[in-house]
């Protein structure tokens, strides 16, 4: 049998060991084929990579003390803290930051650093650590994607709120292509965020793609037919109905649709 061998994709023993957390096999095969140590499967990624996604903090040290290097980073760029952000690791992150401070300034192929990844996975306190730790949260990608914009397409609530609560600035942000968190919301198709945002965003900032908005989710209810027709009538514990509540927004577009199909 090989003693080196090299599965599907340029996986290695050592990678398929860190994956499926078998430290004591992994540090077999590191001490045995320290050749796989140097290796790298076809997405770039090398075994570090991979431990540091699975947060095994004990399995990341002895591989770097028996010669990987904490600064490999994948084909994408991704590093060993964006890999542990990612994947919501934060004794992982934290562990990387105390050890090695300057991986904190890293930043993928697409300018991302470890701030927006962390707001692409959602995780609200290790926002708040690498905030504490000097990060800035006015960030923003080379597409002028802000860190409330990544959290509102990846659906992460809770960092939403959190966002636009304590950074309210970024409510009125838009990127490159002039999209605004609305806009973005839209697209995730997310009623809950869609309504905290809508009471947050200045009605003097929002454009003709908020009004685009209107229109497409109109259409949307029209497409519904009778199966939505009784749900205007239908009030909630107070007694306010769907279209009482329209009515405060002022979304005309919306409610000539509920009218019709209501026959109020």
């Amino acid at each position: 049998m090989d003693s080196d061998p090299i599965f599907d994709k340029g996986m290695t023993c050592l990678m398929v060991a860190v994956i499926h957390q078998q430290r004591r096999l992994a540090k077999y095969i590191a001490a045995v084929l320290p050749n796989q140590l140097h290796l790298r499967n076809d997405d770039g990624w090398d075994a570090l990579v991979f431990c540091s996604m699975y947060g095994d903090i004990e399995l990341f040290d002895f591989l770097i003390k028996q010669g990987m290097n904490h600064r490999t980073q994948t084909q994408d760029g991704l590093s060993c803290l964006m890999s542990a952000i990612r994947n919501k690791q934060l004794e992982m992150a934290k562990h990387i930051i105390k050890s090695y401070p300057r991986h904190l300034h890293d930043r993928d192929r697409n300018s991302w650093n470890v701030l927006h990844h962390c707001c692409h996975s959602g995780n609200v306190e290790l926002f708040q650590y690498l905030v504490k730790k000097g990060m800035k949260p006015s960030t923003c990608t080379y597409d002028g994607s802000t860190c409330l914009l990544i959290a509102v397409q990846n659906k992460h609530f809770d960092l939403i709120q959190h966002i636009g609560d304590k950074y309210p600035e970024q409510l009125e942000q838009r990127d490159t292509q002039v999209r605004d968190v609305l806009l973005c919301c839209n697209k995730s198709r997310d009623v809950r965020i869609f309504d905290y945002l809508e009471k947050r965003v200045k009605s003097n900032t929002r454009s003709e793609e908020v009004r685009t908005i209107l229109k497409i989710v109109s259409k949307q209810l029209a497409i519904m037919g009778d199966e939505f027709s009784k749900q205007p009538k239908r009030r909630n514990m107070s007694g306010t109905s769907l279209l009482l509540r329209l009515c405060k927004t002022g979304m005309v577009s919306i409610i000539s649709v509920l009218v019709v199909m209501s026959k109020m």
